[in-house]
Parts: structure tokens; sequence; C-alpha cells
């Protein structure tokens, strides 16, 4: 299990995907945070913080990056890489464990850029910054942990999707439709269902609101366990050899 996380790891972070997305969530934090600066002038005395932004821009990040980590999953159905594995002697959980395991130091980057940038651009009165986005310094970096863990169940539907349709799409098209379309909905028409959703329990993680952090985290920890043991029972009883 941990040299084939290590392989995966290794082979995770020599894509450029990830680094690529990294710079773009920057990008992103920086243009919002450069916005938020000019929205409101000077002398009015009023102006919101950068880090308001943070966590759910990191989160957006993640959530694309357990698509793609998924699509990456899909790829190799396509490029028949999988029996290679399992020929070396990989057994099919811990290479499907090992794929999961190996995207918590991806998350954690892409969720980091976006508070780190919006940090910088808040250091001129940083004391302010926290006070509007109900921050502390203690729970700074509490919102990078918060939010790569209200991205697991995400990742885990994203392989999970992976190996049900052997597909690169449907990852992709999962993950998007849960985030942009099935949550948002939700939330609006049914609000007390909303708030048991992942991006909902995410802000409850940072927030301590809701149904309260141990709840937000065991429901999340549930979500995960639940759709990555659905993932490695399929895998296990799919026939890879046609």
């Amino acid at each position: 299990m941990i040299a084939l996380t290590s392989a995966e790891l290794g082979k995770l972070f020599r894509r450029s995907m990830v680094w690529r997305l990294a710079l773009v969530m920057g990008a992103v934090m920086a243009g919002l945070a450069v916005a938020v600066a000019l929205s409101a002038p000077p002398e009015s005395g009023v102006r919101p913080s950068a880090l308001e932004l943070a966590v759910p821009i990191g989160l957006i990040g993640c959530q694309v990056l357990a698509a793609l980590a998924g699509a990456a999953m899909g790829q190799e159905y396509q490029w028949r890489t999988l029996p290679l594995w399992l020929a070396r002697g990989a057994r099919r959980g811990p290479l499907l464990a090992a794929r999961f395991v190996a995207a918590l130091p991806a998350l954690v980057l892409v969720a980091a850029v976006p508070l780190t940038v919006g940090l910088a651009f808040s250091l001129g009165d940083l004391e302010a910054a926290l006070r509007a986005s109900h921050l502390t310094v203690p729970t700074l970096w509490l919102a990078v942990v918060a939010t790569v863990f209200a991205a697991l169940p995400y990742l885990a539907l994203a392989l999970g999707l992976a190996v049900l349709r052997r597909s690169a799409v449907a990852p992709v098209v999962g993950v998007l439709l849960l985030a942009l379309l099935v949550e948002p909905v939700v939330g609006q028409l049914a609000p007390r269902l909303g708030a048991y959703l992942p991006a909902a329990l995410a802000a409850n993680l940072v927030a301590g609101g809701g149904p309260g952090r141990l709840l937000a985290a065991s429901l999340i920890l549930v979500y995960s366990a639940v759709l990555v043991a659905a993932a490695v029972t399929l895998f296990r009883s799919q026939d890879l050899t046609g």
C-alpha cells in the first residue's frame, strides 16, 4: 500500500495539471482580491476581506481536481494500463485506495494557494481582514483542512464514477453536476437538506455553524467511506482482460 501510494503520488505531481490548477486558483484569487479592494472607496471605511473568498475558491479548485483525478482513473481503462498494475502483483483494493490517498496532498496544495494569496493581499490590515472573514489566526489553516476534508466525497464520487463507467468523462460530468447544479438547487429549494451536502458541510467545518463541526466531519467521512467502499467492491468484480 505504501509503495503503491508513493508511486501514485509521484505520478500525480509529475503531471502538469496539478500545478496548472494551483496557478489558476491563485490567479483567480488574486484577481478577486484586487476586485474586492476596489469595490469600496477607501474613504468609505468599509472594505470587504479577500479572505472571505479564499475558502469557496479553494473548494472549487478541489472539486475540479477531484474530477480530474477521476478522469485520470477513467483514462487508464482506455489505455489498458490497469491490467499492467495487476500483472505486477498490485491488488485492486489497495490500488484504488492508493489513488485516493495520493490525491490528498494535491488537494492541500490547491486549497492552500487561494488562502495564501488572500492572506498576502490582507497583510496591510490583517486584523480587520480576519474579523471580516470570521476567522482567527489559528483557524486560518483549519480552513484549508476543512476545504480538503469537504472535497473527499467529490474525490470518492469521481473515482467511483470512473470505475462504474470506465470513462474519463463520467467523473467530470458527475462532480460538476453535483457541485454546480445539485447542491445549489437543493440549497435553495430545501435548505435543511442542503445543509447536509458537502459544500455546506465545508462551511460548517470552518464556521462551526449548522449541524456543528463534529457532525459535519462525521457526515463527510460517511459519504466518502460509502463511495470508496462501493468503488472498491465494483473494481474487484470487474473483468479487465477484455
